[in-house]
């Protein structure tokens, strides 16, 4: 399964003296964010209403945050819908009719970033 290389390294890491952690305090592990708390602009302009929502959803944020596309994932990371704005500022207005109930992933293209809110769908 591991190559004779792969497990003389596992074995110096988990040796005395040599690199291991809990797995809460492995680096590798705990780097990504795991809140939904952003300090940008952008982030903070856009909003989703109503959330949780039942049948259509308006995605907004300010004009000069440079929203691109909105994409709506399932919880899978399968694309849903995805609309393209052709102008700065412009309200999106998605139709959630004919979709399962669920949690599903509001994907937000700026000019400069990608922000994620979840949406859910009653």
């Amino acid at each position: 399964m591991f190559t004779h290389g792969q497990v003389a390294v596992m074995q110096q890491q988990v040796a005395q003296g040599g690199l291991s952690w809990p797995l809460t305090q492995n680096p590798e592990l705990t780097w990504w964010p795991t809140d939904v708390a952003t300090t940008t602009e952008a982030a903070r302009s856009l909003t989703i209403a109503p959330n949780p929502a039942t049948d259509r959803a308006t995605i907004h944020a300010a004009a000069d945050a440079g929203l691109k596309q909105v994409t709506l994932t399932d919880m899978a990371g399968r694309v849903v819908k995805s609309v393209s704005l052709q102008q700065p500022g412009e309200v999106v207005s998605m139709d959630l009719a004919g979709l399962n109930k669920g949690i599903y992933v509001v994907l937000c293209r700026f000019e400069t970033e990608t922000v994620s809110r979840k949406l859910i769908l009653q």
